[in-house]
C-alpha cells in the first residue's frame, strides 16, 4: 500500500472513529463538566506523564547498552522527536524519525535503532496485556462488552506472534544470516552487502534480551512507564470527579491506558484523534461511566499527553534547528545497514 493511500485510509477511519466517539455525547454538556473541572489535578497528571517518557528513554538506554552506552539527555531527545512526529506526522513516522534522529547523533545503525523501538512495542503490548488480565480479575466489566474481547484477543495474538519471532531470531542467529547470505546471492555484490549488514545490524538491536539483567531491567522499566500513564488517567478521572471509588477509578486508570493504547494500534491520523475518544469512552463504560463524561475524559487527558509531548519535540526541533520536508525531514529516509560499532 502506498504512503499515500495509508495517510488517506487513516483521516477515513479517523473520521469514522471520531463519529462514533460523539455519537451518544451530549456536546452541549462537555464544556459545563470542563468548566467544573478541579484543575488543581491537572498538574500532577502531567507530571506522571512526562516522568512515563524518561522511563521510556532509560528503557530504550537498557535496549542500546550493548553495542553502545549512549547519554540520556540524547537518548531523550531523540524520542521525544518521534513521539512528537507521530503526533503532527501521518502514517506513524515518529519511529523513523526517531532511529534516524539517534542514528545520525550517535554513529548508530537506523535499522539497529528501528529494531530497538519495535522490541520496545513488543514489552509495551505485551506489559499492556498483562494488565488487562490483572484487572478482569480484579474488576468483573459489566456486561459482555464484544469491543474488549476483540482487542484484547487481537492485541494478544499480535503481540504473542512478534515476541515469538524475536525468540526465534535469537536462537538461530546463524541459520538467519546463511538464509539472508543465500537469498541476496543473486544481486549486485555491494546490494548484497548492504542487505547483510542491515540483517547483522537487525540482530544486533536483539543483544540486550540475551543477557538476563538486561530483560529484567525492561521488563521493570515497561512496568514504570506505564504504571505511570495509568497515573496520568487516574489524576483526569479526579480532575473530572469522575463518580467511582477510590479503588475503582485505580482499575479504571489501569483498564483505560490499557483499553486505549491496544486500540490505537488501529491506522487513524496524526495523534491518534477519534481512536483514542473512541477506546476510552469504550473502557469507561465498562465502569459504568456516562458517554458524555467518559468523553470529556478522553479529551483532558489526550490533551495533557499530546500537548505536552508535542510541545517538548518542537523544543527540541527548533533547537537543534531542524528542517521540515514531506513526506519526512530532509535526508530522513533511514539509512539502513550502517556500522554499528564504536
Amino acid at each position: 500500500m502506498s504512503r499515500q493511500l495509508q495517510v488517506l485510509l487513516g483521516f477515513v477511519i479517523t473520521a469514522v472513529l471520531l463519529g462514533l466517539a460523539v455519537r451518544d455525547v451530549d456536546l452541549a454538556h462537555v464544556g459545563q463538566i470542563l468548566a467544573r473541572a478541579q484543575l488543581g489535578w491537572v498538574a500532577p497528571g502531567a507530571l506522571c506523564v512526562a516522568l512515563g517518557y524518561l522511563a521510556r528513554t532509560l528503557r530504550w538506554r537498557v535496549l542500546l547498552t550493548p553495542v553502545k552506552r549512549l547519554p540520556v539527555p540524547l537518548l531523550l531527545q531523540a524520542l521525544l522527536l518521534g513521539f512528537a512526529a507521530n503526533n503532527v506526522l501521518p502514517a506513524r513516522i515518529g519511529e523513523l524519525v526517531r532511529a534516524h534522529a539517534i542514528g545520525t547523533r550517535a554513529a548508530l545503525s537506523r535499522s539497529l535503532a528501528l529494531t530497538t523501538i519495535v522490541v520496545e512495542r513488543v514489552f509495551d503490548g505485551l506489559t499492556l496485556i498483562a494488565l488487562m488480565g490483572v484487572v478482569l480479575l480484579l474488576f468483573p466489566l459489566r456486561g459482555e462488552l464484544p469491543e474488549v474481547r476483540l482487542v484484547m484477543v487481537g492485541s494478544a495474538a499480535v503481540f504473542l506472534s512478534i515476541g515469538l519471532g524475536l525468540v526465534v531470531l535469537l536462537l538461530n542467529e546463524g541459520l538467519v544470516l546463511r538464509l539472508a547470505a543465500l537469498l541476496l546471492r543473486p544481486f549486485p555484490t555491494r546490494l548484497a552487502q548492504r542487505g547483510q549488514a542491515v540483517v547483522v545490524n537487525v540482530l544486533g538491536g536483539l543483544q540486550a534480551l540475551r543477557v538476563r539483567r538486561h530483560i529484567l531491567a525492561i521488563v521493570g522499566l515497561s512496568l514504570v512507564v506505564w504504571s505511570l500513564e495509568a497515573a496520568g488517567y487516574f489524576f483526569a478521572l479526579r480532575a473530572l470527579a469522575v463518580p467511582l471509588g477510590l479503588e475503582q477509578q485505580v482499575l479504571a486508570a489501569l483498564f483505560l491506558v490499557v483499553f486505549v493504547n491496544l486500540g490505537i494500534m488501529i491506522p487513524s491520523a496524526p495523534g491518534y484523534l477519534g481512536t483514542f475518544q473512541l477506546f476510552a469512552k469504550i473502557a469507561l463504560s465498562a465502569f459504568g461511566v456516562p458517554a458524555t463524561l467518559g468523553f470529556v475524559v478522553a479529551v483532558l487527558a489526550h490533551a495533557v499527553q499530546y500537548l505536552l509531548v508535542t510541545s517538548a519535540g518542537a523544543v527540541v526541533f527548533l533547537r537543534e534547528q531542524l528542517t521540515l520536508g514531506w513526506p519526512l525531514p530532509a535526508g530522513l529516509e533511514p539509512r539502513l545497514g550502517e556500522p554499528t560499532r564504536e
